[in-house]
């Protein structure tokens, strides 16, 4: 049945059998999870849910898919804006996508692993929109790693803090510092060091 001609009764349905798992992931590991516990989460028979997914395995996969588009999303408004806008953007994506983002992150099967997923996406936009000849895959694999840590701050941090402009900084030249192979120059790292911290005491005297 495709998309279009689902009725809004069948697409509601499903929608709760996707809440459902995401309420139990709260309290339960996915190895333990039976189709028992959606059928009570969600209020719907056994014959209902089959008529949706085969397994409680095709209920995360299409959890995985409804998070991968709105990855997509992210990553090309990513492609269109500047690194001053990041913040804000992924801010608007954890907090739209929290719960089943929270629940991805406890799901870990042969189909299923949002790290991965992410980590590929970054890295496949990266070298999407490279310049220059010399970009190669090791520089895609350092930007995928620290888009993923801002990604991982703000759900570490959602509704209590606000990631700073000093951390985007720190991730970027942590960033650089391993594409220029200059991850233990302590001179260099200690010069960098000094110039963040005097534009923080600069961005404060501001304020």
């Amino acid at each position: 049945m495709s998309q279009e001609k689902k009725s809004s009764a069948f697409l509601r349905t499903d929608q709760a059998i996707i809440d459902a798992m995401i309420a139990i992931l709260n309290h339960k590991s996915f190895e333990k999870i039976t189709v028992q516990d959606i059928l009570e989460e969600a209020g719907i028979s056994r014959g209902t849910f089959y008529a949706h997914y085969p397994d409680k395995y095709a209920v995360v996969e299409k959890m995985q898919d409804i998070y991968k588009e709105l990855l997509e999303v992210v990553l090309e408004q990513f492609s269109q804006t500047t690194k001053d806008h990041y913040p804000m953007l992924s801010q608007q994506m954890m907090s739209s996508g929290l719960p089943l983002f929270d629940a991805l992150l406890k799901v870990h099967t042969d189909r299923v692993d949002i790290r991965n997923l992410m980590q590929k996406k970054y890295e496949k936009e990266y070298l999407k929109n490279a310049t220059g000849s010399s970009t190669s895959e090791e520089e895609a694999k350092v930007y995928a790693a620290a888009m993923m840590a801002l990604q991982m701050t703000y759900y570490d941090n959602v509704y209590t803090n606000k990631i700073t402009y000093d951390y985007v900084d720190r991730v970027t030249i942590s960033a650089l510092l391993h594409i220029l192979h200059l991850d233990n120059d302590k001179e260099t790292i200690d010069f960098l060091q000094k110039k963040l911290d005097d534009m923080e005491k600069h961005r404060f005297a501001k304020q």
